[in-house]
């Protein structure tokens, strides 16, 4: 990361309490309910947004981060979803597979209510020359569990980004 070019926090733990205490402001603020934070990052005063979000409780909020590192899975438990993608150690881009999905699903499910709405959105490359191989991929993703697939559309160049969104979403029919 090139975060200290910007005077940016380097330490992965230290992001990480940054993260969790902004996620718990984001949280707070969308309540629409007189809210004040003290942490050991971030203060805030009491103030109260409005109007609040249409969705209720508050927009979902997902969690991205390299599976399955414990961190990010704990985070995106206490939240709305999660957007992971695996780590590959060096390898290249790997798809999380259907067990990472199905392993995911049941982590995430251990302790939310049953029933509870919770997304998984996989994804995060480009998209495969062989389109009915993505199809299959993103069926074998959804069966185990996914509900979302996000596709990477490189922004080289204007002509590039146009094209990918003409090639439309890879629907799984």
């Amino acid at each position: 990361m090139n975060f200290d070019r910007f005077s940016e926090v380097v330490d992965t733990r230290q992001r990480a309490e940054m993260l969790d205490e902004a996620l718990e402001i984001i949280d707070g603020l969308w309540s629409g309910e007189w809210f004040s934070y003290h942490g050991k990052h971030y203060q805030v005063e009491e103030v109260r947004f409005q109007p609040t979000p249409v969705q209720k409780p508050r927009i979902p909020i997902w969690v991205g981060g390299g599976y399955p590192n414990k961190g990010p899975l704990q985070r995106a438990k206490r939240w709305d979803g999660s957007c992971m993608y695996k780590e590959s150690h060096g390898q290249g881009w790997q798809d999380m597979t259907p067990g990472d999905v199905r392993a995911l699903r049941a982590y995430v499910e251990s302790d939310k209510p049953t029933g509870a709405l919770y997304d998984i959105c996989v994804g995060g490359r480009a998209r495969l020359a062989d389109w009915e191989k993505d199809r299959q991929h993103i069926h074998d993703v959804a069966e185990a569990g996914a509900t979302w697939w996000m596709e990477f559309i490189e922004p080289t160049t204007l002509e590039k980004a146009r094209q990918g969104i003409l090639n439309g979403p890879l629907r799984v029919e």
